[in-house]
């Protein structure tokens, strides 16, 4: 909506997101007085920021937010908290984040207790980063992202028709409530996030 009713404040954004990824490296989950804050845990920079380009809106250094932007989406060493995505490595070996009830509602290098919809909220952005990359040329980025997009076939259940999480073996999980909120689902079900394919 933004790229539509005020592309001109869109663009000042993005700028202002790149700013952020100049001085600190990363783009920012949550950002408070110039610093990284604990935001929802996943970040959505990359794709806005490819949506802009991806409308025609490219006043802004397109290098440098093509470089964040997959960044964003592939890059997990050395990621602050504040950057969100911490499960982001995992996501990209096994093409969905792995779900650990060791985590509860949090997300660390090593697991999220809202895997699902991370791995759904992370094909999402890796779709708009592909296009992205796809206008720029850059056809192994692309292809990579691509890939990613479709995280979510990974948790699909056949038997239920829903998005169901997996542990690290590949297994769905076996205590699951597609109706239960907040469960291994970030602010949703599994009924709700199974409608947000890419």
């Amino acid at each position: 909506l933004w790229s539509i009713a005020y592309p001109e404040y869109y663009a000042d954004w993005v700028q202002s997101q790149l700013l952020v990824y100049k001085d600190a490296g990363w783009l920012g989950d949550g950002i408070a007085n110039s610093r990284y804050v604990s935001g929802v845990g996943t970040n959505f920079v990359s794709l806005a920021i490819a949506a802009a380009y991806n409308v025609g809106i490219r006043n802004f250094d397109v290098e440098t937010g093509y470089e964040a932007a997959l960044k964003n989406e592939i890059s997990g060493e050395n990621r602050p908290a504040g950057a969100g995505k911490l499960d982001v490595e995992l996501f990209v070996k096994h093409g969905y984040s792995p779900h650990s009830g060791d985590f509860h509602m949090d997300t660390t290098p090593e697991g999220s207790g809202f895997s699902a919809s991370h791995t759904m909220e992370y094909s999402f952005s890796s779709f708009a980063v592909a296009q992205f990359a796809k206008h720029l040329g850059k056809t192994n980025d692309y292809n990579k992202l691509t890939e990613l997009s479709e995280g979510w076939k990974h948790l699909f259940d056949d038997e239920t028709k829903l998005i169901r999480p997996k542990d690290k073996d590949g297994k769905f999980l076996e205590d699951f409530d597609p109706m239960a909120p907040w469960v291994r689902f970030q602010e949703g079900n599994a009924v709700q996030y199974t409608y947000y394919v890419p």
